[in-house]
């Protein structure tokens, strides 16, 4: 398993994904970068993980914090109606296919969503943040 390869592959679901009608995703990040050169952009941050173990596999749930960045903006009627459109379409980025990177990760879900601000680089910014574990299962060989 590698923690980069799978936030790269979500990072290109995300990518692929049709952004909602009427509006435009413009960068995704598989990995904060230095600044949020343009918006909306989704930046992926690593999260924690749990491990268990079965006979002879392990189970890893990687959590990513993705995190739409977009401007702030005055009209609160129209934030609020961009910030609700936007949560419900990184609520489903993972909903129709759950797999990523041709198997590697078996199940990702979204499992919470949040409205808010942060400031990133000396900039602030409204953000959409969503949960995504990703559950990935692997054959391990247990030695006596």
């Amino acid at each position: 398993m590698n923690d980069l390869t799978i936030h790269q592959a979500l990072a290109a679901r995300i990518a692929a994904a049709t952004p909602p009608t009427g509006y435009a995703l413009r960068a995704v990040h598989a990995t904060p970068p230095d600044n949020v050169a343009v918006v909306p952009a989704v930046v992926l941050v690593p999260g924690s993980d749990t491990i268990s173990y079965g006979a002879s596999n392990r189970t890893t749930v990687l959590t990513i914090n993705a995190v739409l960045y977009v401007n702030e903006q005055a009209d609160m009627q129209r934030k609020f109606a961009d910030l609700l459109t936007w949560r419900t379409w990184l609520r489903d980025v993972v909903l129709g296919d759950t797999t990523l990177g041709d198997g590697l990760v078996a199940q990702a879900s979204c499992t919470a969503t949040d409205i808010g601000t942060d400031t990133y680089a000396d900039t602030q910014y409204l953000t959409v943040s969503a949960t995504i574990e990703c559950s990935i299962l692997e054959v391990i060989n247990v030695s006596p």
